[in-house]
């Protein structure tokens, strides 16, 4: 579709990975990307969350080099919905003005942050949805336990929750 008057909006753009799984072709990311060192600008919970993540996606096979500043942008909105969630845990939902009671602000930012985390999350493969939709090689790539652990068609699946206790 064009951007003209009357025409409708663009059409959205789907993302590299979504273009690749439609072809029929797997993404290309090397499961061997060196992961480099955070962003300085990263706080301390955004710091976690970078180490956390990325050793995770990076042995998902889900992380390439062109995703570190979409990784960086994630942790960030990671860390301010945390700090905005604790906010809200010491002041409440509400406050008081005169006479008024007003939400509190930080339920916006709470709200704000926690749809940009959703939004990158998906584009990761981080969400349910999104997972459903990633190539079959990527998913065979987590870990779920020792593999002498795993089930076997026609094993009880009781079987396995002994293993993880």
């Amino acid at each position: 579709m064009s951007n003209r008057p009357g025409q409708g909006a663009p059409a959205k753009a789907s993302t590299i990975r979504e273009r690749l799984r439609r072809a029929g072709r797997s993404p290309v990311l090397d499961k061997q990307v060196r992961l480099p060192k955070p962003p300085a600008h990263l706080d301390d919970t955004a710091l976690h969350e970078w180490h956390r993540l990325s050793r995770r996606l990076k042995a998902a096979g889900l992380l390439a080099d062109l995703d570190w500043t979409a990784l960086a942008a994630l942790c960030v909105a990671f860390s301010r919905w945390c700090f905005a969630e604790e906010q809200i845990k010491k002041t409440g939902l509400v406050y008081k003005v005169g006479t008024q009671i007003q939400p509190n602000p930080f339920l916006t930012i709470s709200r704000q942050e926690r749809d940009t985390m959703m939004r990158i999350l998906a584009e990761f493969g981080m969400s349910p949805a999104s997972r459903s939709r990633l190539p079959a090689a990527a998913e065979k790539h987590v870990p779920r336990g020792k593999p002498e652990q795993t089930l076997r068609p026609g094993d009880d699946p009781r079987k396995m929750l002994q293993v993880i206790k």
